[in-house]
């Protein structure tokens, strides 16, 4: 199965008047429905059409194929998820605790992956799917450079493929656990889980950060 590019997955048309907007958002809105009751592979075009009451023409009008419709939904979440990411602003993180700051980006992380069950979903689906190439590069690009910036704080003349790998290691684990605190039926241990993670994150930053100080004197 061949890779989309970012232009196959990009809407044909931004609606600028109110009415498209919401036609725009009630496709999502279909979309994420689906999703949530059936799965990734059950969101159709046309289940998405006649869910909506829209025809199918008219969503093609918009999106190119139903994983365009996938990666709006994706971006739609995305705004959400990187206000709880960024966390304070540039000026004030740098006088915090990196400790601090973690717990809060997991924290918030886990809340919006316990909360909105559509979201691990999207992000499996979106993992696991060829096509979806384009988007999953994107997403671990940002979450990278994210971690990238806290990591240089600490360790600033680390080399620099050193840093991105433990970035990646930190993306891709987070990621995971996240997705096995979001199938725990328990409230109490998904909550574990999101623990633990901040706990197995700490103790991984911080033996290179101290590898790192001991290299240097």
């Amino acid at each position: 199965m061949e890779t989309m590019d970012k232009d196959n997955l990009t809407q044909r048309r931004k609606p600028t008047q109110g009415r498209s907007r919401q036609r725009v958002e009630k496709i999502l809105d279909t979309a994420q429905v689906i999703l949530v009751e059936k799965g990734f592979d059950a969101v159709t075009t046309v289940a998405i059409a006649e869910r909506a009451g829209i025809p199918v023409g008219s969503i093609y009008y918009i999106f190119p194929s139903k994983f365009a419709i996938f990666y709006a939904l994706y971006e739609r979440d995305l705004h959400k998820v990187n206000r709880i990411a960024k966390g304070p602003k540039r000026d004030d993180a740098a006088k915090r605790d990196w400790k601090d700051l973690l717990d809060s980006t997991i924290d918030g992380l886990g809340t919006y992956w316990l909360k909105e069950r559509s979201f691990p979903l999207l992000i499996e689906g979106i993992r696991n799917s060829p096509e979806m190439r384009v988007a999953r590069m994107e997403q671990d690009d940002r979450s990278e450079n994210y971690n990238l910036a806290m990591l240089d704080r600490l360790m600033p003349d680390m080399d620099e493929r050193q840093k991105r790998c433990i970035a990646q290691f930190m993306v891709h684990t987070t990621v995971r656990m996240l997705e096995h605190a979001a199938v725990q039926e328990d409230q109490g241990e998904a909550s574990m889980v999101v623990d633990e993670l901040k706990r197995n994150l700490k103790s991984y930053i911080q033996s290179h950060v101290d590898e790192y100080q001991s290299s240097r004197f």
